[in-house]
């Protein structure tokens, strides 16, 4: 299970450079389908992480907040990080269709 969740991890990573150099090359689809990708491995990985720290018996007494609170913040930040570009995807869709629906 621990393995599981650390390689859910190294692909997230991955699919994050991914997202920046799609970012840089300026492929919004790709951005978008990168970004949904890592979101969803992120809250998988979390999801493992918190099952196996629970299993384990984490987190110790006074340490929850390297044990816990922070890997968490991490695994929120990604997920957040690859909402974004589908949200701005989305967005920029709809903005552009209502402009041509109104003539502009």
């Amino acid at each position: 299970m621990l393995e599981l969740a650390l390689g859910l991890c190294v692909l997230v990573f991955v699919l994050f450079i991914c997202l920046m150099a799609a970012h840089f090359s300026g492929r919004v689809r790709m951005k978008m389908l990168i970004g949904l990708t890592m979101s969803l491995m992120s809250a998988l990985a979390m999801g493992l992480f918190c099952h196996v720290q629970r299993i384990n018996g984490n987190p110790d007494q006074g340490k929850e907040l390297v044990q816990w609170y922070f890997p968490l913040a991490v695994f929120i930040f990604f997920i957040v990080l690859g909402i974004i570009p589908a949200v701005s995807f989305v967005k920029d869709k709809y903005k552009r269709e209502a402009g041509d629906n109104y003539g502009n």
